[in-house]
């Protein structure tokens, strides 16, 4: 638990927030790159309609319920896409656990994202549990060079609703090359 005037660097805190979900860290964060947390979700909705997540809103830097905190399971998985272009979120994610030693302290973080432990390829992401949202986790996993992520909102087992999205679609769902490099498609004359 984050006590206050405690100085955490902030690449640590980012794996007090992403493995145990840390709201406390959530908040910190928040109030260290807004300067309140209030001017920090504001930017963060702000990035939501610039990524054209347009069927979102956020009330807080945690995601705990609140009347006008909302989102989508399309607009989840659009955000998880860009996010895991960032190398230090896709790292942290990924982590089962994290140890550091600051403060005087030995700090260890675990995740709660059980896929990792369970499902082939798994690269993490985030779970979420709200009495509003219910059992929720967006999940992303790689084979054979490509990337799936799914989302399951109030979900009675997220662990294997998640697993079974992310199998389908490794099963079903084949990437096939349009051309090779230097095929000639078709040619024209042009006059």
């Amino acid at each position: 638990r984050i006590k206050p005037g405690l100085k955490i660097p902030l690449g640590e805190l980012l794996f007090g927030l992403l493995l145990p979900s840390g709201n406390d860290a959530a908040t910190a964060i928040a109030e260290h790159l807004g300067g309140t947390e209030k001017n920090f979700v504001a930017k963060m909705n702000h990035r939501l309609r610039e990524l054209g997540a347009l069927n979102t809103h956020f009330e807080n830097s945690h995601g705990i319920d609140s009347p006008n905190h909302y989102s989508t399971a399309f607009d989840l998985a659009m955000i998880t896409r860009v996010a895991l272009l960032y190398p230090k979120f896709a790292e942290a994610v990924g982590q089962t656990t994290h140890s550091t030693d600051f403060g005087g302290s030995r700090w260890e973080w675990s995740t709660t994202n059980q896929l990792l432990f369970s499902f082939a390829g798994a690269e993490g992401v985030k779970t979420g549990t709200t009495s509003g949202a219910g059992n929720c986790l967006v999940a992303a996993a790689s084979r054979d060079g490509r990337r799936l992520i799914s989302v399951v909102l109030a979900s009675p087992n997220r662990w294997q609703e998640s697993a079974a999205l992310l199998e389908y679609g490794f099963k079903e769902f084949h990437l096939l090359p349009l051309t090779q490099k230097g095929q000639v498609m078709a040619s024209f004359p042009v006059i």
